[in-house]
């Protein structure tokens, strides 16, 4: 039976070499890495064990094939042995193409040592097994039987309890589980060989009775060890995933602060870089390279800047220049690597501990006006890579950075100037544990480290900086403890399973206990951190939390287990901190973050959180989150914008100087006030520059020397504008020191006081000024309090009454007016005080007489609104009472003049209101004097007649008097009126106060001259307008024609012989032929068209809006045709003839007279063609559009 396990076994092995089957893998853990040869010899093993258990070895077949596999049983370990003896490869190993040494397999297809010695030993038994009648054969084939399974138990304890040497020799191939497990089940079938060969012998019953007390002593021993190997797997198991979980933290935990030490140190430079004293020092030494005080500034803020930790300051220029230093020269270091997803080109490097060396560049505008590089020690890196190392003698950390395909890595424990290893193996895959932390992965693994000793190596990134860091400890330092205890499980083996038991309980214990102790020392180094650090599930219940954590929040870690991490968190940050734990867990990737927590005192603290995704045991997600108070930073960076909002927004004035006096801060306040640009240089100005000399020597003598005694001084001081003028200042003057008290600058708050101090100024001026015009003026002015006590009179008491009869401050009312006051002025003055505004006119008694006086009483309130005094005001008014008789009576007589003219009168002012107008005003337009008065001049004559007369209105308003004359169509009838304006000017002559208008109906004198200018224009003996009418009439026609551009006609006509007609007849039948001819003509003609005599027989026609020449052509041939018709004057038939001149005029520059000059020449050339016919101008005159 057992030949058939062992052949199988080995043929399920050999198949899946050739044909790898997933199934078998998971049927026979291991089998994978089985090699050819091995699995080869199973088989022959198997054939062996067969042939051996069969009743009769006769030689057969199955004989010789066993003798065969005999002799490859002990043939090839053999020679498997010489090869690892003597390092000759005989040809004989077989793997897989492709199959590359590695450290655990460095020799692909050979047979481990151990298995070859196991194999030839049971080639030996073999051949034994058939030579049993010597005397020593069966003592040699029991020797070999346990040696076989001794060797394949040895390999699977030390595989299962971690012992290398039960399975590995030297650097040989190791024994693989699935082969110590084929040994095994071979020694088993050696061995029942071996005791099928002892039958039972009842005479021997003492050698069976020994025979049965070695069995049970060797199951005993079987059980116990199998329980022992088995509860030391186990633990063992468990010892691992804690030590693995316990060393990941450690890795990660100590990554996250070393990834905060650097975010934290990037700040130094950044901070320098940013400074704006220095950019701006930057940015005019990149316009003046040679500017020596930007220079000692640069030097200053350098100085200013080293700490224990930055050792090395330099600023560079824009042109490449080092312009400022600080700190002692570097020495070369070894650079681990240039640092990714930074803001500045950053290396982290190796010079008797850790080094960060950054350079930042200065933008001004996105322009480079410089660079600051800064070299800082990492004691935190140190500090915390020797706490790894001093947990155990083999524990070690090393940090690594990549170059291409080789890692650079700091020095540690066994490479104290450092190394470089090649980042792959020789299968493409990461060579090393720290090599998969460069390349973003976390996690642990067991190995065997250059040195040939296995580790253990927890791994992960530093953030992602691009550095990766492993943390390992050797595996033996881990188990030591358990190994210690290894004598014990061996004494338990040769007891009885009681004692095994008894031992199990006595001696298990402290090895756990040493487990525990090992694993709270490893613990340790997270639970001493300052750091807030916690395991929570995706729902974020905690599962762990370090006494820091747990102290933050006034509790012990173990009452926080299975709390809701959100019980700490300001509800108000909830929904930030699910959104990022929700991105960690679903992307895997690393997220920072700050929120606001309630401490053990119920301070509300500010936490920034570095959350990464990690795995439990179980392989379920758990929240790894490290936590450092940022509480402070936060508030200062609060307080710091706040601050900068402050001075930038606010209309005082903000500077900062150094104890020389040289400015290192001004807010926009302050440069606008000195005129300087908001991005102008300061770094060369002193207070010399803004302070008048005065000012300064107060500086030297009274505001240094207290604000430095005391820390602040206040008081007030002129400072400077933009002019160079003084103005004063409320002044506030801090004196602020280092931390050893050392005076470092002096800040400054000013404010603008010249308002106020011109208020003050103002005010005294005022009341001076009021004094003087109260005693000056002609009225009594005084103020009562609420017990109606003068607290205040004018001179003009004093003058109105005399010294002795003048109330004196303090005198009541009543006990100056006397009688009168209780009774007259008693209740006004009672009603000013209720709040009333009370005025009134009575009489008085003076001593020159009784005068007519008013009085004027004005509550005076308070802040709250009540009334708590009474100003009164006395005016005499007598005169002015006299004269205001005497002028109404004046207005009086004066309404009588004027509303007895017959023309309009009336006063506007300069607004155009009405203040005056007569009786003949109002009749004009219809309405009352009331309704009239204080309406404008628009309103009353509508926005029409406005419009005509404006022009002559701002004329009058100027001062010059106007006439015009105005004519319109009233009901069908034609009206004009002559208007004057007459400006009134003031007393003095300075202004005019308005105008009187005074318009006068001239329609009568306007109808009789245009009667008389018709009568003027008309001939008289035919009726038609005469020469000056033709020539108005003319001028008036050639202007519209220019206009539309019409064409006009002009015919020039007499009657042909009229004088010998005249001669004949007489001048009397003369002027009735005449008539006669003109009416002819006016009935020949349109209309529209104008006929005029001109004198004598000499006619004239003027034709408008022609539509083209030939319409005038035959116009006037009808003239000369109807003139053909005899004229019955006086009963007498006289036949007449006429000639016609025509000419045409159509918008040119032609003259009147130049046009009629033209129609005559035509007329004339009429007569020469024999009269009685019409010659027509064939051309315009100057080339007109006919």
């Amino acid at each position: 039976m057992g030949g058939v396990v062992v052949g199988l076994f080995g043929a399920a092995m050999a198949t899946h070499w050739v044909f790898p089957v997933d199934a078998a893998v998971q049927l026979i853990p291991g089998i994978e890495h089985a090699g050819i040869v091995g699995s080869l010899l199973f088989v022959a093993a198997g054939i062996c064990l067969i042939n051996a258990s069969r009743p009769s070895a006769s030689a057969t077949w199955p004989t010789r094939l066993a003798a065969l596999c005999v002799g490859a049983l002990v043939a090839l370990p053999l020679a498997y042995l010489f090869e690892y003896a003597s390092g000759i490869g005989l040809g004989i190993d077989i793997a897989h193409a492709g199959a590359v040494p590695t450290a655990t397999h460095p020799y692909p297809g050979r047979l481990s040592p151990n298995a070859s010695l196991a194999f030839l030993l049971a080639g030996v038994a073999f051949w034994l097994n058939e030579r049993r009648s010597t005397r020593l054969g069966p003592l040699v084939f029991s020797l070999l039987a346990l040696t076989v399974p001794a060797i394949g138990i040895g390999g699977m304890v030390g595989h299962f309890v971690g012992l290398e040497a039960l399975y590995q020799v030297a650097s040989c191939n190791p024994l693989l589980p699935t082969t110590a497990f084929g040994l095994s089940v071979l020694g088993a079938g050696l061995w029942m060989l071996h005791e099928a060969a002892h039958a039972f012998d009842p005479k021997r019953l003492q050698t069976t009775e020994q025979r049965i007390k070695r069995r049970s002593i060797a199951v005993i021993t079987l059980v116990a060890l199998a329980g022992g190997v088995a509860g030391f797997s186990v633990m063992r198991g468990t010892f691992e995933r804690s030590v693995s979980k316990d060393m990941l933290l450690i890795a990660t935990t100590n990554a996250t602060s070393l990834g905060h030490t650097i975010d934290v140190s990037l700040l130094f430079p950044k901070t320098v870089a940013t400074r704006p004293a220095a950019r701006q020092a930057l940015e005019k030494l990149s316009r003046t390279p040679a500017d020596t005080d930007a220079m000692d500034f640069l030097q200053r803020v350098a100085e200013s800047a080293l700490t224990a930790d930055l050792t090395r300051v330099e600023i560079y220029a824009a042109n490449g220049a080092r312009v400022a230093q600080a700190g002692p020269v570097p020495a070369k270091s070894r650079i681990i690597q240039r640092l990714a997803n930074t803001e500045q080109t950053t290396f982290l490097a190796w010079k008797d501990g850790y080094l960060l060396l950054a350079e930042a560049e200065v933008r001004i505008d996105g322009r480079i006006v410089g660079r600051v590089f800064t070299e800082q020690r990492m004691p935190l890196f140190d500090r915390l890579l020797a706490e790894i190392r001093a947990s155990s003698d083999t524990s070690d950390a090393v940090i690594c950075g990549r170059d291409n395909d080789k890692m650079i890595c700091a020095p540690n424990r066994y490479r104290p100037s450092g190394l470089e290893l090649p980042m792959f193996d020789a299968t493409g895959g990461a060579a090393l544990p720290v090599a998969r932390a460069l390349l973003g992965e976390h996690g642990v693994q067991f190995l065997k480290d250059r040195r040939g000793t296995n580790v253990l190596s927890a791994f992960t990134p530093i953030k992602d900086f691009g550095l990766g860091l492993a943390v390992r400890t050797n595996v033996d330092t881990l188990y030591a403890p358990m190994k210690s205890r290894l004598n014990v499980l061996a004494v338990a083996l040769v007891a009885i399973v009681a004692l095994a038991i008894y031992a199990q309980h006595h001696q298990v214990r402290p090895v756990l206990k040493q487990l525990v102790a090992s694993e709270q020392m490893v613990k340790a180094i997270v639970e001493n951190q300052s750091e807030l650090v916690s395991l929570a599930t995706p729902d974020g219940e905690l599962t762990y939390v370090n006494p820091a954590y747990a102290r933050h929040f006034g509790r012990t870690p173990a009452d926080m287990l299975g709390d809701s991490m959100y019980d700490y968190i300001e509800p108000a940050d909830h929904p930030t901190v699910r959104k990022v734990v929700a991105d960690v867990l679903s992307t895997g990737t690393t997220a920072t973050s700050e929120n606001r927590v309630t401490s053990a005192n119920g301070a509300q603290r500010w936490v920034a959180w570095t959350n990464r995704l990690l795995s439990d045991p179980s392989g379920r997600p758990t929240l790894h989150s490290v936590g450092r108070d940022v509480t402070e930073r936060v508030l200062a960076e609060r307080a710091l914008r706040t601050l900068a909002a402050i001075f930038d927004a606010t209309t005082d004035y903000v500077i900062q100087n150094d104890v020389q006096g040289r400015l290192i801060y001004m807010n926009p306040a302050a440069r606008r006030r000195a005129g300087l640009a908001p991005d102008a240089p300061i770094e060369q100005l002193t207070l010399a520059h803004f302070n008048p000399p005065q000012t300064l020597e107060k500086f030297d003598a009274e505001v240094g020397p207290s604000a430095t005694a005391t820390g602040v001084w206040v008081g007030e001081s002129l400072v400077w504008d933009a002019e160079r003028r003084e103005f004063p200042v409320s002044h506030i003057v801090i004196c602020h020191r280092d931390a050893q008290g050392k005076v470092e600058y002096f800040s400054a708050l000013m404010r603008d006081i010249s308002a106020a101090k011109a208020a003050e100024q103002a005010v005294r001026d005022s009341e001076h000024r009021l004094r003087l015009v109260t005693d000056n003026m002609p009225a009594l002015i005084s103020y009562l309090d609420r017990d109606l006590r003068f607290q205040f009179v004018n001179r003009t008491y004093q003058q109105w009454f005399g010294s002795e009869a003048a109330p004196q401050v303090g005198m009541s009312a009543e006990d100056f007016f006397g009688e009168q006051a209780r009774l007259e002025i008693g209740p006004r003055l009672r009603a000013a005080l209720d709040g009333q505004d009370v005025a009134d006119d009575r009489e008085m008694m003076r001593p020159e007489g009784r005068r007519h006086v008013q009085v004027t009483v004005v509550p005076d309130r308070g802040k709250q609104g009540s009334v708590v005094g009474l100003y009164t005001l006395i005016n005499d008014v007598t005169s002015y009472r006299e004269s205001q008789r005497a002028l109404q009576e004046s207005e009086a007589r004066l309404r009588t003049v004027a509303d007895a003219l017959p023309m309009r009168v009336a006063y506007i002012d300069a607004d155009e209101r009405y203040r005056f107008n007569n009786l003949a005003y109002e009749r004009g337009f219809g309405r009352p004097r009331d309704e009239l008065h204080g309406q404008t001049v628009r309103a009353v004559l509508g926005e029409t007649a406005y419009q005509s007369v404006e022009p002559h209105i701002r004329s009058a308003l100027r001062g010059e008097p106007v006439t015009f004359q105005s004519e319109m169509d009233s009901n069908g009838s034609y009206v004009c009126y002559e208007a004057q304006y007459i400006p009134q000017r003031a007393a003095d002559g300075s202004t005019v106060l308005g105008f009187h208008a005074v318009v006068t109906d001239i329609t009568r004198q306007k109808l009789e001259e245009k009667r008389l200018t018709e009568l003027a224009r008309v001939d008289a003996l035919s009726g038609l307008i005469n020469r000056a009418g033709f020539e108005l009439r003319m001028a008036e026609a050639m202007q519209r024609c220019r206009a539309s551009g019409a064409l006009i006609a002009l015919m020039y006509l007499d009657i042909d012989h009229f004088k010998q007609i005249n001669d004949r007849y007489g001048h009397h039948t003369g002027d009735a032929l005449l008539r006669g001819f003109a009416a002819r003509l006016s009935q020949t003609v349109r209309s529209t068209d104008t006929v005029a005599r001109l004198g004598g027989d000499e006619f004239t026609v003027i034709m408008e809006g022609l539509p083209r020449p030939e319409v005038a052509s035959t116009v006037a041939g009808k003239i000369v045709q109807a003139m053909s018709s005899p004229f019955i004057v006086e009963q007498q038939a006289i036949s007449i003839t006429t000639s016609i001149g025509l000419a045409f005029y159509q918008g040119d520059a032609t003259t009147v007279e130049a046009l009629v000059r033209q129609a005559d020449v035509m007329l004339y050339q009429a007569k020469s063609a024999g009269r009685n016919n019409v010659q027509v101008a064939l051309r315009l005159i100057e080339g007109g559009r006919a």
